[in-house]
């Protein structure tokens, strides 16, 4: 203690005094006195310091104590009233503490709870709990993540996040500690939203509309089948791209204008139709219906629906078509029907003014008058019978009353025909008649009613030409099957020329001779031709006589050529070539391929072999003949056996035109070319 400062300063206050001389013995008792009494005050506070420092090391002990108590009391209210489910088990599993809330969430009380956690554990998870213990027991303190379903007292299960850690080392805790938090609501709202998302997706992907979605700049986000299907294109084509691959220029703009309306909030949703662009180039109408997506509150793009509404818009024109043309029909009907009127007012009101001079006459009869009066009532009646002949057969046209029976024949047959019955009327005025048709012209018609147009437009030209002209029937070229009919007289008056075919405007004249017509014929005329799927036109100049050109539609024969051997198949095929040039010849290798063709096109003519595989030539003329589709095809049948009488009958039993043995002789092709000629009109399905 003798460096103590306050020795040290004593001492030198002494030496500072006496200088160099030693010190006086009483001063330097009484120094040493006052170092030991320093000394013993020292030991003394030393002490006293002590006591007071274990004093005060009590009271903080009694405040950490305090502290620690506060603490736990909080802890186990965390622990016992929190919405978590708290367990500590031992190593084993065995449960040695479950908090409070283990009767809220799942319904047990301490003395009826599981013993180990792992009996909680729905089968399905029993070793995802094992598995975490263990990782626990060999990884001290570490928090280990899982997830489990845990079975509550009434049988049902709910799904927890829990945490495992192990703090067996902890001798306040002596086990595994597992947190576990209750997410059944959330695990069932992502089920839930996850079954709205596969709904969602079965409906964007299987409904019947086109439903996509895009981005602000017009990039596909996403499509469904329909509108691939609408527009021909694969996802990977599609996907991506801009909206603009479908549209052409003034439909991009009309959709950038509806998106535009919607940016500046001018409109939510719309509806509007665009024409969309198919990958072959064709067009198809949609309707739209579009609305913004918004995420975070933002704009992010546009959702759509459309509805492909092509044929709608084409019903909605024809119905217009059908609306206007049912109004102009009715327009013409009743034009017609006053123009009628008038035309049978006429003869009637003369034969009923001729009787009555007749009668008038009773008491004085003149026979010579008589004759002449009935001569005339005659006149007037035929004119009258003729007149409502046209009429119900334009009826009858209109209607659907007469069919077409149409079959090919030589026009210059049938023109000849016509010049037959008009001959006299011709002689009797000085014309010439000349038909300079080709005799191998052919026209696939209805031979009766093509004959009454060209007796028609003949007995016109006669009664309008004078002596010293001609009148010529006669092929002109282009395409279809073509005859016109052309004379040198007057030619047509330049104001009936817009009307001439019209059924409501009367355009007749009287002739060279005075005769009179009912303005009734060129519209029949026109009428069959149409009914044909033809045309007739008019080319007239005053003074230079009038031309009528009759233009009917090219059809050619469709043969169906079925053998299984392709040499066969092959001669056969020459030969019918042979028999009518030009025809149209589908090949068929066995009777199933042969109803597969029949599924696409309806032939004139069906040649087939007998023996085949799959289906043979018996059973397919058995098939086809208990067909009403079919029935009215001719069939003819090949074979390469000996035919014999009874291979031969029992074809033509089952329906057969006739059996030729192959390979076929020339008469082969002289049938061919027959039941050709005599075949009804096919059309392809």
């Amino acid at each position: 203690m003798d460096d103590h400062p306050a020795i040290t300063r004593l001492e030198d206050a002494l030496r500072a005094a006496y200088g160099s001389a030693p010190l006086p013995e009483s001063v330097s008792s009484a120094l040493a006195g006052a170092i030991k009494e320093f000394r013993r005050l020292e030991l003394l506070a030393e002490g006293i310091r002590e006591e007071g420092e274990s004093i005060a090391s009590l009271d903080k002990s009694d405040r950490l104590l305090a502290e620690f108590k506060s603490r736990e009391e909080r802890f186990r209210a965390l622990v016992e009233h929190g919405a978590d489910l708290i367990f500590i088990t031992d190593p084993a599993g065995a449960i040695v503490f479950v908090s409070d809330s283990i009767e809220r969430i799942l319904g047990y009380r301490w003395e009826d709870r599981p013993r180990r956690i792992v009996d909680l554990a729905h089968p399905g998870d029993v070793e995802i709990v094992r598995q975490a213990l263990t990782l626990a027991m060999a990884l001290p303190r570490a928090p280990l993540p899982f997830e489990a379903r845990l079975a509550a007292r009434d049988g049902t299960y709910r799904v927890f996040a829990a945490t495992a850690a192990n703090f067996s080392q902890e001798p306040a805790i002596g086990g595994i500690i597992v947190n576990s938090h209750d997410i059944t609501a959330i695990r069932q709202a992502e089920e839930a939203l996850k079954e709205r998302e596969e709904l969602y997706h079965d409906i964007f992907e299987n409904a019947r509309d086109l439903i996509y979605t895009h981005d602000f700049n017009g990039n596909f986000l996403s499509v469904n089948k329909a509108l691939l299907a609408a527009s021909g294109y694969g996802a990977g084509e599609v996907l991506g791209k801009n909206i603009s691959m479908l549209l052409e220029p003034e439909q991009l703009e009309k959709a950038r204008g509806m998106i535009a309306a919607k940016l500046e909030g001018e409109a939510q949703n719309t509806h509007y139709e665009l024409e969309v662009v198919t990958k072959s180039g064709g067009r198809v109408l949609v309707e739209l219906n579009t609305r913004i997506i918004r995420r975070e509150g933002k704009p992010a793009g546009i959702h759509g629906i459309g509805r492909d509404i092509t044929r709608r818009k084409e019903t909605e024109l024809e119905l217009v078509a059908a609306k206007e043309a049912a109004e102009e029909a009715t327009r013409v009907k009743d034009q017609f029907v006053a123009m009628v009127s008038h035309d049978l007012r006429a003869p009637l009101a003369a034969i009923r003014g001729m009787a009555e001079l007749v009668r008038n006459r009773a008491n004085a009869p003149d026979p010579a008058y008589t004759v002449s009066v009935a001569e005339r009532i005659v006149k007037s009646s035929d004119r009258l019978l003729g007149m409502l002949e046209k009429l119900l057969d334009l009826n009858r046209l209109r209607s659907g009353g007469i069919m077409l029976q149409p079959s090919f024949t030589y026009a210059r047959a049938l023109s000849e025909e016509t010049v037959e019955r008009v001959a006299h009327l011709a002689e009797r005025k000085g014309i010439l008649i000349r038909n300079e048709i080709p005799p191998s012209l052919r026209v696939f018609a209805d031979r009766e009613l093509l004959g009454e147009v060209i007796h028609n437009l003949v007995s016109n030209a006669i009664k309008f030409c004078g002596e010293g002209d001609q009148i010529t029937i006669f092929a002109p070229g282009g395409s279809g099957a073509r005859l016109a009919v052309r004379d040198t007289g007057p030619g047509v008056a330049e104001e009936f020329v817009p009307n001439l075919f019209r059924h409501d405007v009367k355009t007749t004249s009287s002739g060279s001779m005075g005769e009179k017509g009912d303005g009734l014929g060129l519209p029949i005329c026109h009428d069959i031709i149409a009914a044909h799927g033809g045309a007739i036109t008019m080319d007239t100049r005053s003074g230079m006589g009038a031309a009528f050109t009759i233009t009917l539609p090219d059809v050619s024969r469709i043969i169906l050529l079925v053998d299984d051997v392709d040499a066969h198949r092959e001669i056969i095929r020459e030969r019918l070539a042979a028999a009518h040039p030009g025809a149209g010849i589908v090949e068929a290798s066995d009777g199933i391929e042969a109803l597969e063709a029949l599924s696409r096109v309806v032939p004139h003519l069906i040649v087939t072999d007998l023996q085949m595989p799959r289906l043979s030539g018996f059973d397919l003329i058995k098939a086809l003949r208990s067909n009403s589709a079919y029935h009215h095809i001719p069939i003819v049948a090949t074979t390469a056996e000996s035919s014999g009488g009874e291979r031969r009958r029992a074809a033509l039993e089952l329906g057969a035109a006739e059996l030729f043995q192959k390979p076929v002789d020339p008469s082969f092709v002289d049938h061919i070319a027959r039941l050709l000629a005599q075949a009804p009109e096919t059309r392809p399905m």
